[in-house]
C-alpha cells in the first residue's frame, strides 16, 4: 500500500487495476507483475489529478477517466500472453480446482481437515479399485481368490497410514511454524517422537499382516524406527515446509484475488 494515500483511495485504485488483470489468462507470477506496474501508473495518474481537484473522489474518477477502457487494457495485456504461458495458465486452473475441492489447512479443526483427507483417500482409493479391477481382468487366469482377504488388509492398512501422514503433516505444521514465524523445538521434538511411534506402529502392522509372525515383526522394530526416522518424519516436514511455503507466496496473491469487485 502507497503510505501517501488513504486506505479508501488505495483500495479503489487496486480494485480498478483488478478489474483489468483478473479476465487475463496468465499464470499468477505474470498477472501480479502486471498489478504491481498498473497499480503504480495508475497511482502517479492520481497523484496527478489530486491537485487539480477539489476532492478525492473528483480525483479518481479524473484518473480513472485517463487510465483509459478497462476492456481495452485487458485486451491489451492478454494480446502479450504467449501460448505457453497460456498453457500454464490452465494447468493452474486445474490446481486451483483441486485446490477448492481439497484444501488442506492446519488451521481448520481437526474434523475439517480429517473430511478433507478423506476426500483424498476417496479419489485415491477409486483410482486404485480401477487398478485393482483391471490387474484382476489381466490376471484373471492365475489369480488366487485367497490373495483377496490380504489385499483387503493391506488397502485398509494405507488408508489408515495416509490418514496418519496427513494428521502428521497437521501436527508439525501448527507446532513448527509460528503465527510470527518463530519455531516451538520442544513441542516440534515432542510431536515427531509421538509420529515416530505411530508410523513405527503401522510398520509393525503392516509386516505383521504379510509374514503372520509377530517374532518377526518384534525383530525388525529397530529397522522400522530408522525408516521411519529418516523416510517417514523426512516426509512429513517437507510436506509442512511445502505448505507453508506455498501460504507464504499465496499471500501477495490473494490479496487481489479475495478483493470484491462491484459491477
Amino acid at each position: 500500500m502507497n503510505e501517501t494515500l488513504s486506505a479508501e483511495t488505495n483500495l479503489a485504485l487496486m480494485k480498478q487495476v483488478e478489474r483489468a488483470v483478473r479476465p487475463i489468462p496468465a499464470i499468477r507470477k505474470r498477472k501480479l507483475q502486471m498489478r504491481e506496474e498498473l497499480l503504480a501508473h495508475l497511482t502517479a495518474i492520481y497523484q496527478e489529478e489530486l491537485p487539480r481537484h477539489p476532492n478525492e473522489t473528483a480525483a479518481l474518477s479524473a484518473t480513472f477517466n485517463r487510465f483509459g477502457s478497462l476492456a481495452e487494457i485487458s485486451a491489451e495485456l492478454a494480446g502479450g500472453v504467449s501460448w505457453h504461458q497460456r498453457l500454464a495458465y490452465r494447468e493452474e486452473e486445474v490446481s486451483r480446482l483441486f485446490d477448492r475441492c481439497v484444501v488442506l489447512r492446519s488451521e481448520d479443526s481437526l474434523f475439517c481437515y480429517t473430511a478433507n483427507v478423506v476426500k483424498i483417500l476417496v479419489m485415491v482409493g477409486a483410482l486404485t479399485l480401477l487398478l485393482y479391477g483391471a490387474l484382476l481382468w489381466l490376471l484373471k487366469q492365475t489369480y488366487d481368490p485367497l490373495l483377496l482377504p490380504l489385499t483387503l488388509q493391506l488397502v485398509v492398512h494405507s488408508a489408515v497410514s495416509l490418514l496418519c501422514f496427513f494428521w502428521a503433516i497437521r501436527g508439525i505444521d501448527q507446532v513448527w511454524f509460528r503465527p510470527a514465524g518463530g519455531f516451538r523445538w520442544a513441542a516440534t521434538a515432542a510431536v515427531t517422537m509421538v509420529w515416530l511411534f505411530v508410523f513405527t506402529a503401522l510398520s509393525f502392522a503392516s509386516w505383521y499382516i504379510v509374514s503372520g509372525s509377530h517374532e518377526a515383526c518384534v525383530a525388525r522394530t529397530p529397522d522400522f524406527i530408522l525408516a521411519n526416522m529418516f523416510f517417514s518424519m523426512t516426509g512429513v516436514f517437507l510436506t509442512a515446509w511445502c505448505f507453508h511455503n506455498a501460504r507464504r507466496n499465496s499471500q501477495p496473491h490473494e490479496v487481489w484475488t479475495k478483493l470484491e469487485l462491484e459491477e
